[in-house]
């Protein structure tokens, strides 16, 4: 013990900014700030895309990796401030470090839901998604206007929508995606043209919520699928909730998506199904063709799905929709 204390007590804080690029220079750091922490064990798991994540028992630690993303950490330590007491299942502050910079925050309960949920029943994940539905209502009501446009990112997921739209109009002009599509080619591009202009332009009802639910970032009890925690939710943006079950979608699969669009539609009044089930059919358009294997065969599986759902749902939209049977004139953007 006495051994660690001298050897943080004399880092000077050019040596503590150099050493912090390691998870060994962190937890010097974090000694040095933290007496308390003198003899704890640290357990190192591997470093996302942009932290370095330290865990211990009751603590979580996190750093940058790159001087650059200062700005998103500072943004999530003040997140993470201003929802303490709000009573969403999420860290606390704990602490917080300049040189090098890097915060704690409490350790929350449970398991990240990657490592259980291929193993859970489709009613057991479908319960899921309602979880998660209710957390990002909750999120957005926590959140008043004025700290809802402070924390909010600057690019807009409307402009990564209208991505997606342009890359699916583009399939259409590929031979080979025509003959995977075969006789729903038609069909799909109705529905490109009837839904594409306002999924791109709706300003409807928003939740503003964090943007990465990834199975790693979600901690639930592995065994009733209780949900403990939601982790890293320093990117908030403001989605149409169709959009947002749909991005569920795209991380956990239907199951979970199914009953985020269970939640929304039984709990929002515009909620519109329809809107949902094109979005995953223009996901499902942007990956086929793409020469693997494994994504073009979850992108026909999704589009397959789309399809039917649309079918079977019987919007009277579809009505009006014309079905060209050729992919000739595709228009490049909505």
């Amino acid at each position: 013990m006495i051994k660690n204390q001298l050897r943080v007590l004399f880092l000077t804080v050019a040596e503590r900014r150099e050493r912090a690029t390691t998870s060994a220079g962190l937890i010097d750091s974090i000694r040095a700030d933290r007496p308390d922490m003198t003899d704890a064990v640290f357990y190192s798991p591997l470093s996302g895309n942009s932290a370095y994540t330290l865990i211990t028992e009751r603590e979580v630690f996190k750093a940058p990796l790159e001087k650059d993303q200062h700005d998103d950490f500072h943004a999530e330590i003040n997140i993470l401030k201003f929802l303490e007491g709000k009573g969403l299942p999420v860290p606390a502050v704990t602490c917080t470090g300049e040189y090098p910079l890097y915060y704690g925050m409490t350790r929350l309960p449970g398991v990240v839901a990657g490592c259980v949920i291929a193993t859970w029943t489709p009613e057991q994940q479908r319960d899921l998604g309602r979880q998660l539905a209710g957390f990002a209502k909750a999120f957005d009501a926590a959140l008043d206007e004025e700290a809802g446009r402070g924390f909010v990112a600057e690019r807009s997921p409307f402009m990564h929508m209208m991505y997606k739209i342009r890359s699916a109009w583009r399939k259409f002009e590929d031979p080979e995606v025509c003959k995977l599509l075969g006789k729903d080619v038609g069909f799909c591009m109705g529905i490109m043209d009837a839904y594409s202009d306002r999924l791109a332009n709706d300003k409807g009802k928003q939740i503003i919520c964090p943007s990465d639910f990834h199975e790693e970032n979600i901690l639930v009890d592995p065994v009733c699928g209780h949900l403990h925690g939601v982790i890293d939710i320093g990117d908030v943006q403001r989605y149409l909730p169709e959009m947002l079950a749909s991005r569920i979608a795209w991380f956990f699969g239907d199951h979970v998506a199914a009953g985020v669009v269970d939640h929304f539609a039984q709990t929002l009044q515009d909620f519109k199904s329809d809107d949902y089930h094109a979005l995953r059919l223009i996901e499902g358009l942007e990956v086929i063709g793409c020469g693997k294997e494994d994504a073009q065969r979850w992108g026909m599986g999704v589009i397959a799905d789309s399809i039917a759902a649309m079918k079977q749902a019987n919007e009277p939209k579809l009505k009006n929709v014309s079905f060209p049977q050729k992919a000739q004139g595709v228009r490049h953007a909505p």
